[in-house]
């Protein structure tokens, strides 16, 4: 026995030694500068005290001073490829061989295999099917929806009108996620965000057995329930609702008539893939995937934008400027997407806003690598191999090479996400794509704008109800205004976040994030066996499990009723994705509940999260920049926006091209998703670099935006640069991507830009934003998302009492 014993202890050493050992051939073979890695966990102890900051990708993204534009990192044992190269991201994003890396298997049960998870052919018909939903057709149609949720944001502060210092961040993922459901949602999404984050850099924790066992585990369980189910009740009830419907589908009436407000779950649920109707678990995966990125993404950005906004005073000057020269500053004039698409200099701001603060995960630590070992890199997240690159060259051999997947880091979704087409591949994630397209046709899209303008009219409200120079965190009123919008734009119901930003709806997809972001950060959890062990795991499966709950009752419901409904009472509802999955084929076989529920999991996480942060961060650079803020509503008043009362239309919207400007230069300078992972199931040489198969790299979208090679002035807030259009025709078009590039870029980019817009619109043809105090600095943040760290403070002044 001691002779085992001491065998064993022996053995180990040795082992230890032969792995780091293989690992240093295997950085030689790459041909890739990065980091030294250390015995067994790789770099993490370089980057130890950033992922306890939360500012790991900060500091990655100033690797490339040191590495280069490509460089490698290991998590652990695990080899990722970093990059800015906008050729490499290039080549991966319209290379169909890459797709979601493992870590995405994280979202697994909470997204499902929705839109973000799903990959190849599946990945094709889901995408084709919820396309048509973001027609820009349909997308005018959600304007009232993002007006409507504005209002009750406006009114909102102005309850804490007008020295009161208030975060704005926690106002706008509410907006955000009313533009979806409910606040237990929005919190179990943000709890999920975090486990991922948790699991991505700890080794235990990365594994599914430890995940599951660890109390994290247990938490994310509960979470991912709570989701599913929400999200289930959601899908049934309005399949119950579809199936009393008589007449012809949904998807002709909705962008024939004009009238009806499309939804994304009225597409899921009346849709085949194969011929087939998709089933509870695949539209459940859709409808959380967009919930979760409708307004995590939407909720955080907001809160960068309104720090920009209140940091830069004349920047939101410029901003409310060009609103009142376009007649939109009036409380009565109802937006559409003409008047939202002429605010070019509103769009340069959440352009320039969104390239400063991208929301998936930060930059500094990237940008330090690159400076030091050049634009691509590798290091180790443990014993796990990553490679980082901001080489153009690289990155797009990557996105146009279908062979490129996400990467195994995006099965942490899986849980919540399940199978959604953000999570989904190869044939599936063509089917779907191929399915959801036209929903985002821009005849759809018309007709979401009254949406966004219903939902903005309650921010108004909410900003109106703010006590005298009262200062908030904006942040979350966006988060709740975005999942407001994605709730009913996607599923057909209203959520009520942003009036109740303490709802389980909210709450359980705010924990989804948050948990989830654990075992992107902590390789063991990355262990299932030792996440199921933590205390996360638990609340991750209650919050899983309750969004699933909801989320297929709406499903049920409303295929029940949808085959009941007559073409009259179709044409008076605000269509949803939902009826386009119900009534849509697969293979001419409809969509199962589970499909459906995965796509519709996937558009409230995607939908909420992403814009409600976005518009955050405009928000601080408009109020940094006060004349940016004039710029815009001097564009609304020269094309007549600037009336309060006026309906918007997306030639409206379409005509600010400054406020389009504003937008893009948020989005350069803090991207919602920093970077991309992407892996292939096949050895890869990009120039002289070898990459092995299946190793992450990851596209340092964070990098390439304030890369000087492509941006002058990088780190300056310049919606200028955005009017330049032979500047833009120079510019690599892989430098600039926001919104991702290649073949799976994201499917409801013009509907977050036409919702932010719409937004944007009816606060600064009211309000002028200020930050509170006047020398707040925004601190950024990041879990797998780029968020304000410390909120967005500001405070609104009536334009009225100012002029």
């Amino acid at each position: 026995m001691l002779f085992l014993l001491v065998s064993v202890i022996g053995i180990i050493p040795l082992f230890l030694l032969w792995n780091y050992l293989k690992w240093e051939a295997e950085d030689k073979k790459l041909g890739i500068s990065g980091p030294k890695s250390t015995l067994i966990l790789g770099n993490i102890p370089d980057l130890w005290q950033d992922i306890q900051s939360k500012t790991v990708f900060q500091k990655a993204a100033k690797f490339c001073d040191t590495y280069g534009d490509t460089y490698r990192l290991r998590i652990g044992s695990k080899l990722m490829i970093l990059t800015r190269d906008v050729k490499i991201i290039e080549g991966i994003i319209h290379n169909p061989k890459f797709v979601k890396s493992d870590d995405y298997r994280f979202t697994e049960k909470w997204l499902g295999n929705g839109l973000i998870r799903s990959s190849g052919e599946r990945w094709h018909k889901f995408r084709k099917l919820i396309t048509p939903a973001f027609h820009f057709q349909i997308l005018e149609r959600f304007v009232v929806i993002f007006e409507e949720q504005t209002d009750v944001l406006v009114q909102n502060i102005m309850e804490l009108c007008e020295n009161r210092v208030i975060d704005v961040v926690p106002m706008f993922h509410a907006f955000a996620l009313d533009v979806i459901s409910d606040n237990k949602f929005l919190n179990a999404t943000q709890e999920l965000l975090h486990f991922m984050g948790m699991r991505f850099f700890s080794l235990l924790h990365s594994k599914d057995w430890f995940w599951y066992l660890s109390d994290s585990g247990k938490k994310e369980a509960e979470q991912i329930s709570y989701i599913h189910r929400f999200v289930d009740q959601i899908i049934n009830n309005r399949r119950s609702e579809l199936l009393t419907q008589k007449g012809d589908g949904l998807a002709e009436n909705q962008i024939g008539s004009g009238k009806v407000r499309p939804v994304l779950l009225d597409i899921l649920l009346q849709s085949e893939v194969d011929g087939k109707p998709l089933n509870n678990e695949d539209i459940r995966a859709e409808v959380n995937t967009f919930m979760f990125a409708g307004h995590e993404t939407t909720g955080t950005t907001l809160g960068f934008l309104f720090y920009v906004l209140a940091k830069y005073p004349e920047v939101q000057t410029r901003v409310w400027n060009e609103i009142q020269k376009l007649k939109l500053h009036k409380e009565n004039n109802l937006l559409s997407m003409k008047a939202i698409n002429g605010l070019n200099y509103a769009e340069n701001v959440i352009r320039e806003t969104l390239r400063l603060y991208p929301i998936l995960s930060a930059h500094e630590v990237p940008e330090l690598l690159f400076k030091q070992y050049g634009d691509t890199y590798r290091v180790r997240i443990g014993p796990n191999l990553l490679i980082f690159t901001r080489d153009v060259k690289i990155i797009e051999s990557i996105v146009n090479n279908p062979k490129f997947v996400k990467s195994d880091d995006y099965k942490l979704y899986e849980p919540w996400l399940g199978n959604g087409i953000v999570l989904a591949s190869g044939e599936r994630w063509h089917k779907m794509r191929k399915l959801l397209t036209p929903a985002f046709h821009f005849q759809i899209l018309e007709r979401f704008i009254p949406i966004y303008q219903d939902q903005g009219k309650i921010f108004l409200r909410k900003i109106r109800e703010l006590n005298e120079n009262e200062s908030i965190n904006i942040v979350p009123w966006f988060h709740s205004f975005a999942l407001d919008v994605i709730m009913e734009s996607s599923i057909g119901v209203k959520l009520g976040a942003q009036s109740d930003p303490t709802s389980k709806f909210v709450k359980a997809n705010k924990d989804l994030l948050d948990k989830i972001a654990l075992r992107f950060y902590y390789p063991l959890y990355r262990f299932n066996f030792i996440w199921k062990l933590s205390s996360h795991y638990k609340r991750v499966s209650n919050c899983i499990s309750y969004i699933n709950e909801i989320v297929s009752k709406v499903i049920n419901e409303r295929r029940s009723n949808i085959l009941n409904e007559t073409s009259e009472k179709l044409e008076k509802q605000r269509p949803a994705l939902l009826d386009i999955l119900l009534q849509g084929t697969i293979d001419d076989k409809p969509l199962s509940n589970e499909t459906i529920c995965d796509e519709m999991k996937t558009f409230m996480m995607a939908g909420h999260e992403t814009t409600g942060t976005t518009l955050s961060f405009i928000t601080y650079m408009l109020a940094k920049y006060p004349h940016v803020q004039d710029e815009i509503y001097s564009e609304l008043i020269k094309n007549y926006l600037d009336d309060c009362d006026k309906p918007l239309t997306i030639r409206d919207i379409n005509s600010l091209a400054y406020l389009d400007c504003v937008i893009k230069e948020t989005l350069r300078l803090f991207p919602i998703l920093p970077d991309g992972f992407k892996q292939c199931g096949e050895d890869v040489k990009f120039g002289e670099y070898f990459v092995p198969a299946n190793t992450p790299i990851v596209t340092c979208i964070i990098g390439l935006h304030s890369y000087e090679k492509y941006f002058e002035n990088p780190d300056e807030f310049n919606p200028e640069r955005w009017k330049d259009e032979m500047s833009a025709e120079k510019r690599n078009p892989y430098a600039y991507q926001p919104f991702s590039a290649g073949l799976r870029n994201c499917i409801g980019q013009k509907f977050a830009m036409l919702e932010m817009k719409t937004l944007l619109i009816e606060i600064l043809r009211e309000y002028v934003i200020e930050l509170s105090p006047k020398d707040f600095e925004m601190k950024l943040r990041s879990t797998t998302l780029l968020y304000p760290g410390n909120g967005v403070q500001v405070k609104f002044k009536k334009r009225q009492e100012l002029e």
